[in-house]
Parts: structure tokens; sequence; C-alpha cells
């Protein structure tokens, strides 16, 4: 039921939050809502297949990537020390402790309850098919000298820091090492996630692998501007970004307006969080102007469960390791999820939308929730190698293969394609 008070064509969005004793409690959450650029817009996107099979003995790449993950909480810790010292002696110059940020830094350890932080809105922008290549090989030694530095830094803030120059100059280093540790940290996550993905489902990555050549040729044709590059883009758009609608979702009307109801479940018991993830979907869904022309409106019901509920027997605490794929089926059968406890935030197609620790903008956010309407991603994440090699595989994304949502999360916006999409497998 559409509430007094929204924008026109916008859509209402709720949460139903389940109590231990099984009564409902209702509230309405809506409204309006770097080095990002990269990596933070594709850390959430869907992943093929299922949740993990059971834990398998290390490989290579994860014991790297747990080497890493050492270095970055000793760099964290370095940070936090010298912090501490540098916050006393910058007492009476708060255009310093202004820099040196409102919280300690940390490496970003996954676990329950862990919630990426949501960065500022981006206005949309377009994209051209785009590579980049991650690799942990470049990955485990482009970092060591920061590592180094924290170490000194912390001993020289352990040190008189009087002299004004010396402490400004400590100051910036402590900034420095910050963004290090936060880019580290994002790549590190990204990493966690997908090396693992690929050796689960190495035959359907070599799939979209085959595919990276002739994305590179059109890529090449588009940008010389040969004749026929942009139906080649459109066509290979189509053919990577395949739509399965969800199971139990279906439109209904009310009046000129078609309204699409999608009713999640979540443990996440953060209110702050809950209502930017309701902002990000409204502003991106129901705020476009494609949505708006065709009277098309995405209802979006937060049914939250206390995690007492779903694990009275071993609620984890926040921050604890969990076994994501046995948390998930701690929730109703068949219901759409949104929980944490992920390396990087991603989603299972049309099943769930799993948080990582790694800042996300509200359009990522909107991005990973395309994928619980049955959307895919429209872009190509290849790679090269082994995962059964040292440093596990190169990944290679290519990007705006199509210039929408789904095929540019730092940019795109809901096309009328997606629109009509979704009015044709909901019941338009």
């Amino acid at each position: 039921m559409r509430r007094p008070g929204n924008r026109d064509g916008a859509g209402t969005v709720e949460e139903r939050r389940r109590g231990l004793g099984g009564a409902w409690f209702v509230g309405a959450a809506r409204g309006a809502a770097g080095w990002a650029a990269g990596l933070l817009a594709l850390a959430g996107c869907v992943a093929p297949g299922g949740p993990p099979d059971a834990a398998v003995p290390p490989a290579d790449w994860e014991v790297v990537c747990a080497w890493l993950r050492e270095q970055a909480d000793g760099l964290a810790a370095d940070l936090g020390t010298a912090r501490a010292r540098l916050l006393e002696a910058a007492a009476d110059r708060p255009d310093l402790v202004e820099h040196l940020g409102d919280r300690a830094a940390d490496a970003r350890p996954r676990g329950w309850g862990v919630l990426p932080e949501v960065l500022p809105a981006t206005p949309p922008s377009a994209v051209s098919p785009t590579s980049r290549r991650y690799a942990l090989r470049p990955l485990s030694v482009n970092f060591v000298a920061s590592f180094r530095d924290a170490r000194l830094l912390a001993a020289r803030a352990a040190r008189d820091l009087d002299d004004e120059a010396s402490l400004e100059a400590a100051v910036a280093d402590h900034a420095r090492l910050r963004r290090d540790l936060d880019n580290l940290a994002a790549h590190l996550a990204y990493h966690e996630q997908w090396q693992a993905e690929v050796a689960r489902h190495a035959a359907w990555f070599a799939e979209r692998s085959a595919r990276s050549p002739e994305i590179a040729a059109m890529a090449a044709a588009l940008e010389a501007g040969e004749p026929g590059a942009e139906d080649e883009r459109r066509r290979l758009g189509r053919a990577i970004a395949v739509f399965r609608p969800a199971a139990g979702l279906r439109l209904r009307d009310e009046g000129d307006v078609r309204v699409l109801p999608v009713t999640l479940h979540t443990d996440v018991d953060d209110a702050a969080f809950r209502r930017a993830f309701l902002d990000a979907v409204d502003e991106a869904w129901n705020v476009a102007p494609a949505a708006r022309a065709a009277g098309l409106r995405v209802e979006v019901e937060l049914v939250v469960h206390d995690v007492r509920e779903l694990r009275p027997d071993d609620p984890p605490a926040r921050g604890e390791p969990i076994d994501v794929a046995d948390h998930l089926a701690r929730f109703p059968e068949g219901a759409l999820v949104m929980t944490t406890g992920a390396a990087s935030t991603h989603a299972w197609k049309a099943r769930s939308l799993l948080l990582g620790p790694t800042p996300v903008t509200p359009r990522t956010l909107a991005h990973e929730f395309g994928h619980l309407l049955g959307f895919d991603d429209a872009y190509l994440r290849a790679v090269e190698g082994s995962p059964d090699g040292p440093f596990g595989v190169v990944l290679v994304e290519w990007t705006g293969l199509v210039d929408d949502l789904m095929g540019n999360p730092r940019g795109g916006v809901v096309t009328e394609d997606m629109v009509r999409r979704l009015l044709d497998a909901y019941g338009g």
C-alpha cells in the first residue's frame, strides 16, 4: 500500500522486525538518498552456482592471502599505536586531529554482523568497454614498504613529537598508510572471494573466459569507430548478461502503477544500514526515469530476524567468522535473504545478497539488489592461469559491455530494457 508523503512514482519500502517471541514490529524506512573507482564497484556481483562446499586443504593462493591478512593486521595495529600517540600530541591542533580520522584503522576482517561502510552517492556516468587485471603476485609485494613504514611510524610516534614539523609529517604518514591499508584490505577481500569461486566453478569461469578475446576485439573496433562495433557490443552484452526470473515475484496493479513487491529476509541488526540499503534501492530503481515512465515501482519489505531466532544454539558474536552457506540455510526456505559474513559483497542470483566489509556506494547496493530480481552481471570476469598455481589466477574484469546498472555498478542506471525485462518476466 502506498504511504503518504512518498515521491510520485517512488516505492514504499518498509520493514517488519521479528522478535524472539514471534511478534512483528512494523516501521517505515525510505528517503533520498576516489578509490572506489575500479575494485569497489566490482566487489559486489553475482557468483556462479550456489553457496560454497565444505572447506578443503588450503591452496597456495590461500596461504598467500593468509600471510597478507596477517601483515594487514600488523599494519592496522601499528597505525593504531601511532594514532593514539598522535592524538595526544595534536590535542591543540584540531586540523591534525581531523586528519587522523574518527576511528582507529582496521584491516576489515569479515564475520557475522560486519557491515560495509556506505559511501556517499556517486552521480551517473557512462563507460566504454574497459579491462582491469587483479593479481596476487604484485599484491604480495606492493605493500611491503607500507608494512615497514607503519612500524617505523609507531616507533617515531612513541618519541618526542613536540616539533610541529615532525608532528605534521607523522600525521601525513598516518593518512597515507591508512589509505594503503584500505586499498590492501579491499583487494585482499576480493581475492579471498573470487579465487575461491574460480577454484569451485572452474568450468563456468573457463566458459566465460573464452569470450575475453572477442570482447577485446570488440573494444578495439569500438575505439576505432568501425561499423557494426556497437551492434557487437550489444550482442555480447546480451549473451553474457542472462536474465532469469526469481521464483515467487509477481507484479500487481495499483491504478496506473505496476508494483513489484519484494520480501527480503535479513538478520542485519543495524537500522541505519537497513535504511541506507532501502534508500539506495528506491533511488536507483524507482526514481529512474525509465521506471517512472513505465509506471513501475519496486516495493521492498525487510523481514528482520534476530540472529538468536535463526541460531538458538550457536548465535555468533559480532565479527565471528561463520559458514555462510550454513547460515543461509537458517532462513526460511526459498526466501530472498540479505546477511553478512562474506569476504566481499556479492550475490547469489535470485537467492541472497551477502555483505562483506569493504565500503560500497548506494549504487553498488542497488546493483546487488538487481541480482535478487534475476539480473546477471553485464560485465565479464575472466581468468588467466590456474587456481593451482602459486598465486592462483589473474582475474580480468571487462566492464562497460552494457552501460546500465548491471554493467556499470559505479555509474550505471536502470534502463528501459531492464524495466521491460521485469514487466515481461513478472506479469507485464
